[in-house]
């Protein structure tokens, strides 16, 4: 098994960085093989809007995201991680996804409605989700800030066919700023379930 985990925090030793990495390490120690990003090391620019890759299912722009985005596709799981700002994954979190729409699922133009076809749609392709706020509770749910990226990934990856199996939103992590003990054994399990789920 071939697992990506994506660490999309701009704080390496931060929350999210130290969860996903228990994460990666849990899924290692089931003997799965791990391939770690760190998306504020890699040059990925924004989406230009050229549709190219609706039509190619690759993009044109000349950076870090197209070598990155067949490893995601080739992987069997992924893991992410994002702090959540103001509700929403981090900006490079977010650019990434904005630019794997073509390798995500092919988009036709039928006469004025457009088919899209998931390309990883019934090929047993999992992820689980990481992301962190420092409004404590109940504003963070109420809010959506502890739920606000889950929710935005799961509709991204939903259309390209691949299923959330686990999330851990970190909370009040202003006055809590390092992964406590039962939030990394939290993360480790999400690691094993992962791991322990049969690909196709």
């Amino acid at each position: 098994m071939k697992v990506v985990a994506i660490d999309g925090s701009p704080r390496k030793r931060g929350t999210v960085s130290t969860l996903v990495e228990t994460a990666a390490q849990a899924v290692e120690a089931c003997g799965a093989q791990v391939s770690r990003v760190r998306l504020y090391d890699k040059k990925i620019d924004w989406c230009k809007g050229c549709m190219i890759c609706r039509r190619t299912n690759e993009c044109p722009l000349g950076d870090d995201l197209p070598a990155l985005a067949k490893e995601i596709c080739s992987a069997d799981a992924l893991i992410f991680g994002t702090p959540s700002y103001w509700g929403q994954p981090s900006a490079v979190t977010k650019a990434l996804f904005d630019r794997l729409v073509g390798y995500f699922a092919t988009y036709e133009l039928i006469g004025r409605r457009f088919k899209i076809s998931p390309h990883f749609k019934g090929l047993g392709k999992q992820a689980v989700v990481i992301t962190a706020c420092t409004a404590p509770s109940p504003w963070a749910e109420i809010f959506g800030h502890s739920t606000g990226p889950v929710r935005l990934i799961r509709r991204m990856l939903k259309g390209g066919g691949i299923k959330i199996v686990g999330s851990l939103a970190c909370k009040d992590t202003w006055r809590r700023p390092h992964a406590k003990e039962r939030l990394r054994d939290r993360a480790s399990a999400l690691g094993r379930r992962i791991a322990a789920r049969p690909t196709l």
